[in-house]
């Protein structure tokens, strides 16, 4: 499937059931994956980003619970009952990543990985009762995929690897857009002080998951041109146009 026919992600401050719908659309709209090309990394590339992919799909795979819980607390607090379809939409699309990459890891016949340090500190900071932090981290995460993928896409000449990046971040930027309206309604309603102090917060989180990733993946980031001075100018990029978004006046509650 072409660039063209992939589906556009709702107008900014769509409410929860636009959400709900675009995901719905967006699942039965996926680029085609080539797994049949014969493509085979070679050694330099094998050494360069496995290793990586191993991590990423971990992290792609989570099941989603304690997000889901603390989203069902969200809705009945802010009665936008939508709400909850739509975030169990978006974690179905996370796991569709971690489908993908489990598979081209299986197709160049390396395994999945089961844990790692990073991996289970991310998962440790979205667990709990605070949506917003859950939020946080995952906006964060997503922001810094958007520089990975990109990444991982020259650094190899797979078409399957490719094309997977693609279809991922078609599917993040939306990721963004969706929970930045979130975290936007959430601190509208905040006196300005707390607001403040929350988008601070979040900075902070931000810079130290950009370390995190470049420390666990530099080696990708390495063999697609991007040293660490490129690589932390790009994640300020994409943290710069998502708390933009985050601070318009929101429409949800």
């Amino acid at each position: 499937m072409t660039a063209p026919d992939l589906i556009r992600a709702p107008e900014p401050l769509a409410d929860s059931s636009a959400w709900h719908g675009y995901f719905l659309a967006n699942a039965a709209a996926q680029r085609t994956i080539p797994w049949g090309d014969p493509y085979r990394l070679s050694a330099a590339e094998y050494a360069a980003v496995i290793p990586s992919i191993q991590e990423f799909q971990l992290g792609e795979s989570s099941e989603g619970r304690h997000l889901y819980l603390a989203a069902q607390r969200h809705a009945r607090q802010a009665r936008d009952p939508a709400y909850v379809p739509a975030i169990a939409a978006f974690i179905r699309e996370e796991q569709r990543h971690a489908q993908h990459l489990r598979r081209f890891l299986a197709v160049q016949q390396a395994p999945t990985i089961g844990s790692s340090w990073a991996d289970r500190i991310f998962r440790g900071l979205r667990r709990g009762t605070d949506l917003e932090l859950a939020l946080s981290v995952l906006v964060s995460a997503e922001m810094i995929a958007n520089v990975y993928y990109a990444a991982l896409a020259a650094a190899t000449r797979s078409p399957a690897l490719q094309a997977i990046c693609a279809q991922i971040l078609h599917d993040e930027a939306a990721h963004v857009q969706f929970h930045c309206e979130r975290l936007a309604a959430m601190r509208a309603r905040r006196i300005w002080p707390l607001a403040l102090g929350a988008r601070l917060r979040h900075r902070a989180l931000f810079a130290g998951a950009c370390l995190v990733v470049w420390a666990r993946h530099a080696a990708v980031f390495r063999r697609a041109g991007l040293p660490l001075a490129a690589y932390w100018r790009q994640c300020w990029r994409e943290w710069g146009g998502a708390m933009r978004a985050a601070r318009r006046p929101a429409l949800v509650a």
